[in-house]
């Protein structure tokens, strides 16, 4: 969800959960009247550091029946102190400031229950109510003016008492939170909705049609309803465009029209975020819960005269959250009281962030698209899509078409497209690995110094992932020419965490121009056999097979459109699990791999006939000739190091081949009995012609 989403959903929060606790003051059993009276004497004698709290005057209207509260004025200031996460950087105070102006409030049938307050009805013309904070300058804020509020059958809990204790910052305020949880009601609507967002790159103000919210109860609203809405922002907007000095001029502001579509929630449970944050600790863990069974926000519009962008309508399912074995309250309080002291441990940051993550999980996020358009660039991006995200991994990330293009002119960028990318099958580290790592940095033991991670520590943090896709690469621009790639996907399975014991990988329709290829004896070949576009299509698979301890790559396969394809098979055996446990021991088990075989094969090469004339004219002889000739050189060079018999049938495939470029080259090694690896390396290092013979080689050229 963008977060222009989000003020319809806090206007709900804090229209339910903050403005009526507001009149929720401990008096003395009454009815109506003598109800707000207390609520008025309570607030006249309130002394809580920072808090102003007055209301006017009450009356009663239609016989008595209804309670008329004027002129509630609230104010509520403080400060707090925010950890930096840095020893060298001192940390941020930030000041706050929590407001409620609601002019006239309407009560029928007002009255006391055992532990709170109910009423047939409740209605307010105009509710203000805002919270804003400022740190380093900066400020930031949010201000919401409901119109024609009205609650069917609420039912709320009084004020409860906040206890002073310096020792517990946050945690102490649990009784407001709790409040939350106790408010019912039937019904509650409100008629419009005026937001303004303050940021300090700008701000944004929005009017939101009816806001309707439908069977609250024990903190879940059954549903939410907000129409569509439209405003303006602030936004600061940079150039791509050098100005005459070459030099790309500052961002400047502009504002936008805004145009937000219809909300809907359903399902939302206040409760389960309220546990999560008070009700933990050990042996009070909960497993995850419904925190919200769906979202649907409508599209959103954002315009101005040279600049615009669109996001289409998102959609989110299935949020739900657990209590963690920790009080999260309780760590956020020591976590302040360590920052007023100038010592918190961004370590143990860290740790409540990923302790409050570990029963968080979400079932689907979608986005239907995404645009904008600009002077130098217009942009499209398809629908957005995640899915089974929690502690443990992430089910599916996908991108659908991706389009891109520069304006025409001398500074165009050109164009690009991307049919889809996916990343499948996320597999996430444990927050013990993850904290094994981060408190490394703050290990008393490191006097201070960064420690040096394990091979283990490190592996223990990298996430497995089962696949990533890409389709339809395209890029086209004067920079790089025509690069395009049909697809590749990578596949990996069978873990040794994090090592994947089954890899493949397909690649098809890599292009690009010869243009692009650096090495200058690659590119004059390729140059000579008339290729200006290279297509390659590929594709690479291993598995390593336990208990047998077999590893196979069937096989590692490349094309070149024109020059051929190549294709290359192996075998391993005694190949010890412990080499993908250890990979930073995996020489320690190279005497126990064997070679069992390879083979290689070369073929389909047509284009090869350029280079080879051009190879023949430089010599002042025939192609046929030629053939001959390199057919020699390669018979008379290798017969030394590999015999006469292997050099002889080498030179002679490589005739035929040369001379029948659509066939194929192919090598075979099998030995009579499985090598060892060290010593193929060995041969293959201080004496490669000893191999034809140890490897038991042949080649030979099938048409």
């Amino acid at each position: 969800m963008t977060r222009r989403s989000w003020p319809a959903i806090g206007a709900a929060a804090l229209m339910s959960a903050t403005a009526l606790p507001l009149l929720s003051l401990p008096v003395a059993a009454a009815e109506g009247r003598d109800v707000v009276e207390g609520w008025k004497a309570w607030a006249a004698g309130l002394k809580v550091e920072g808090l102003d709290f007055e209301i006017a005057a009450v009356e009663e209207a239609e016989g008595g029946t209804v309670t008329v509260m004027k002129g509630l004025e609230l104010t509520w200031t403080g400060a707090i102190t925010l950890p930096s996460g840095d020893a060298n950087t001192p940390a941020e105070r930030l000041t706050y400031a929590l407001e409620a102006s609601i002019p006239e409030m309407r009560f029928t049938d007002l009255r006391r229950t055992g532990d709170g307050f109910a009423a047939a009805s409740f209605v307010a013309p105009v509710m203000t109510l805002s919270a804003s904070g400022e740190a380093d300058g900066e400020r930031v804020g949010v201000k919401e003016v409901l119109h024609g509020y009205t609650s069917t059958e609420p039912r709320w809990a009084a004020w409860p008492d906040i206890p002073a204790d310096p020792e517990r910052p946050f945690s102490r305020f649990e009784p407001l939170w709790r409040m939350g949880v106790q408010w019912s009601a039937a019904a509650d609507r409100v008629e419009r909705t005026e937001v303004e967002i303050i940021q300090p790159e700008g701000g944004q103000t929005m009017t939101m049609g009816p806001m309707e919210i439908a069977g609250t109860a024990a903190g879940t609203f059954q549903k939410i309803l907000v129409g569509a809405s439209e405003g303006t922002m602030i936004l600061e907007v940079a150039s791509m465009t050098p100005g005459p000095d070459g030099t790309v001029p500052p961002p400047t502001r502009q504002q936008m029209t805004v145009r937000q579509g219809p909300q809907e929630l359903l399902g939302y449970a206040y409760a389960p975020f309220y546990e999560a944050i008070f009700r933990g600790g050990p042996g009070l863990g909960k497993p995850p819960v419904s925190m919200l069974a769906s979202a649907k926000v409508g599209a959103m519009e954002v315009s101005s005269p040279d600049f615009g962008y669109t996001v289409g309508a998102q959609a989110i399912e299935d949020v739900r959250i657990g209590v963690p074995e920790v009080n999260v309250a309780r760590e956020i309080d020591r976590l302040i009281l360590a920052a007023q002291a100038g010592s918190v441990d961004p370590a143990d940051v860290v740790d409540l962030a990923l302790t409050a993550y570990q029963g968080f999980s979400i079932g689907r996020l979608s986005s239907e698209g995404f645009s904008f358009d600009m002077p130098e660039l217009a942009m499209t991006l398809g629908e957005t899509v995640l899915e089974g995200l929690s502690k443990d991994g992430m089910g599916l990330f996908s991108i659908g078409k991706i389009e891109a293009r520069g304006e025409d002119g001398p500074d165009n960028l050109g164009s690009f497209e991307l049919g889809r990318f996916a990343i499948r099958d996320v597999v996430f580290p444990t927050k013990d690995a993850i904290m094994a790592l981060v408190r490394l940095e703050s290990d008393p033991l490191g006097g201070g110094q960064p420690i040096e991670p394990s091979t283990r520590q490190i592996l223990d943090v990298v996430p497995m992932v089962g696949g990533v896709e890409l389709e339809g690469l395209a890029v086209d621009s004067d920079m790089t020419g025509s690069v395009a790639v049909d697809r590749f996907a990578l596949t990996l399975g069978g873990f040794v965490p994090p090592v994947p014991t089954e890899t493949a990988i397909e690649l098809a329709g890599l292009s690009f121009p010869t243009a692009l290829v650096t090495d200058p004896d690659a590119k004059a070949f390729l140059e000579q056999a008339g290729i200006e576009q290279v297509t390659i299509d590929g594709r690479y698979a291993t598995k390593w097979t336990e208990g047998a301890n077999t590893f196979d790559l069937e096989p590692f396969a490349l094309s070149v459109e024109g020059l051929g394809s190549a294709e290359v098979t192996m075998a391993l055996s005694g190949v010890p699990r412990t080499v993908f446990e250890a990979p930073d021991k995996a020489q320690l088990a190279l005497p126990e791999v064997m070679v069992d075989g390879v083979t290689a094969r070369f073929s389909n090469a047509p284009k090869l006939a350029g280079p080879l004339a051009d190879f023949a004219k430089q010599q002042q002889i025939s192609p046929e000739t030629a053939i001959g000739v390199i057919g020699d050189v390669i018979r008379n060079e290798l017969a030394p190091m590999s015999g006469d018999g292997f050099a002889v049938s080498l030179g002679s495939a490589v005739k035929k081949f040369l001379t029948g470029p659509t066939g194929s080259l192919e090598l075979v090694a099998r030995p009579a009995q499985p090598l060892p690896l060290v010593q193929v390396v060995g041969a293959a290092t201080m004496a490669p012609g000893s191999l034809v013979k140890l490897l038991n080689a042949v080649v030979e050229y099938r048409p």
